[in-house]
């Protein structure tokens, strides 16, 4: 489905529940994608968001089920709450620097999803923003996050990298987080 030109906003819950959906292109004049526009789109595969979106906002994308690839443009500095939540074959995101913050649950039970990096620009992590992702198997840390809550499952394999001393574990070769083994990739010891 294409759009018309001269729309500037998806409103909230626009698409909500449009099982056959199957792709979208969004116009270059669109700013914002509200609350729930995609919510429950089942079928949804591909959606191409323009460079002039600068909002994503709550549960945007849930329960796309059929969703493999998002790119967010570089105008979002927020992924916030429940965006992604459940979508199950999302593998690949790419998170654009400048997005400062990942809300709660973004990314919950995102199955498919196997690693992620965080741009440099991002300084909190909100809690469960990865919980339900079994495929995850590596978060890398910025060195400017300042607030991680809980964003994996405790149990799960995947490793959550820090890259940099600035983290809580600057003085340890790992260190437990939220019952989660941490792999610390900070500053070589002399």
């Amino acid at each position: 489905m294409v759009l018309p030109a001269g729309i500037s906003e998806i409103g909230s819950h626009t698409f909500e529940n449009c099982n056959g959906l199957k792709r979208i292109e969004i116009p270059k004049r669109v700013t914002e994608i509200g609350g729930g526009a995609f919510d429950n789109c089942i079928s949804l595969e591909k959606i191409v968001i323009p460079e002039s979106v600068s909002k994503i906002s709550d549960g945007a994308f849930g329960n796309c089920f059929c969703l493999e690839e998002i790119n967010i443009p570089e105008n979002v500095d927020e992924i916030d709450n429940w965006t992604f939540y459940n979508c199950r074959n999302l593998k690949r995101i790419v998170i654009p620097d400048g997005v400062h913050l990942i809300g709660n649950n973004s990314f919950y039970e995102c199955i498919s999803l196997e690693s992620i990096i965080i741009p440099e620009s991002v300084h909190t992590i909100c809690d469960d923003a990865f919980c339900g992702c079994v495929s995850l198997k590596s978060i890398v840390i910025p060195p400017n996050t300042a607030y991680i809550g809980h964003i994996v499952d405790s149990g799960t394999d995947c490793n959550v990298i820090f890259v940099s001393a600035s983290n809580k574990c600057e003085d340890k070769e790992f260190c437990i987080v939220n019952g989660v083994l941490i792999e610390y990739k900070g500053i070589e010891k002399k």
